[in-house]
């Protein structure tokens, strides 16, 4: 006898919510080097002039190696495995984390490569040993994702001592020069932590994720059953997945509501936020290929004579103002949130919009 059974519990997930002004550092760095969203970052391309003319050239050293060979993937990496961090006060996490690194000694290549999946961990485990052959074949495997290849071409061909003093120079240089405003910042992120950690127990996960993520959806993976959730300013209004064994982990926006004082200043964050996601030709155009029905992203990229990688960094500012959601894959309209654009203004500005 054939039986469908309907009667499917939900997968359960542990869930982990941490905050640490050196997942900032690491975040930061990144946001940094990677030019192509510099004009989609809620920091803006001024502050970024700014940091870049602050930074000492020691600094810019580093952070030049960073985007090179994107090595700020391995502080968030190492961040993740230093197994004393979340334990102590963020005060004391730049010292547990130096000291730690300088432990590890020739393991530190190890614990700062990547998580590539089951699947490729023998692989790698033999390409970080020495294996010419498996570099080569993890090289090739991951051409087509130059973030990933130029990392491994890195870690392959670096020394322990090397790779040790740039992560400490680059966390060190970053921390000290680059955080305005630490202790505000500090405050910020234990806040967003704080009301995570409350919304995880009264909401399901799934309204969770969408919740932080601002309309993502969480998507069934094999082999995850944790979901690490950290809140980040410096890549704000976006949402940075990254894996680890057994783990899905998301550096996810700080909320405007932990970032203003005043009711006012969240309106204005609100309605700048909107206003700024349809400022672009290609996102209105969006709007109006999803009022006619819900389309997957292809058919979006598609539609616009865009790229995928463009027609989602797209989407991602819609969702982040509200006017989009996803589901499954597949993106839709927030009829009532377009509906409310135009009004929100009317409102603050005291126009009727009669």
């Amino acid at each position: 006898m054939n039986v469908l059974d309907l009667d499917v519990a939900r997968r359960k997930y542990d869930i982990r919510i941490d905050s640490s002004m050196l997942y900032e550092c690491a975040l930061g760095i990144g946001a940094f080097t990677w030019e192509q969203v510099h004009d989609k970052l809620d920091i803006g391309q001024a502050e970024i002039r700014r940091m870049n003319e602050q930074m000492s050239a020691e600094l810019r050293q580093e952070v030049q190696l960073a985007g090179s060979h994107h090595t700020w993937r391995s502080l968030l990496f190492l961040l993740h495995r230093c197994p004393q961090l979340q334990d102590e006060p963020q005060h004391a996490h730049l010292g547990i984390f130096t000291n730690w690194i300088h432990e590890l000694q020739d393991d530190i290549i190890a614990k700062a490569s990547p998580y590539l999946g089951d699947a490729q961990a023998e692989l790698l485990h033999r390409a970080l040993a020495g294996s010419m052959a498996e570099q080569e074949k993890l090289l090739q495997i991951h051409a087509d994702n130059p973030v990933v290849y130029l990392h491994l071409q890195f870690l392959f061909s670096t020394s322990p001592d090397r790779l040790l003093g740039h992560i400490e120079r680059l966390m060190t240089g970053w921390y000290q020069e680059m955080l305005r405003n630490g202790e505000e910042v500090m405050q910020i992120l234990e806040r967003a932590a704080q009301e995570t950690k409350k919304l995880a127990l009264e909401r399901s996960t799934e309204d969770v994720i969408r919740q932080i993520t601002r309309g993502g959806e969480l998507e069934p993976e094999p082999g995850v059953s944790v979901l690490w959730l950290i809140p980040q300013l410096a890549y704000r209004p976006f949402t940075i997945r990254n894996h680890l064994p057994g783990s899905a982990v998301f550096y996810y926006p700080v909320d405007e509501d932990h970032l203003t004082d005043t009711r006012q200043q969240k309106v204005f964050a609100s309605i700048a936020a909107q206003h700024k996601a349809v400022g672009d030709i290609h996102r209105v155009q969006l709007l109006k290929l999803l009022s006619m029905s819900p389309k997957p992203l292809a058919d979006l990229a598609e539609g616009i004579g865009a790229s995928k990688p463009s027609t989602h960094h797209h989407l991602l500012l819609l969702r982040t103002a509200g006017l989009v959601s996803v589901r499954s894959g597949v993106y839709e309209l927030n009829i009532d949130a377009v509906a409310s654009l135009s009004d929100g203004l009317y409102r603050l500005l005291n126009l009727d919009p009669s």
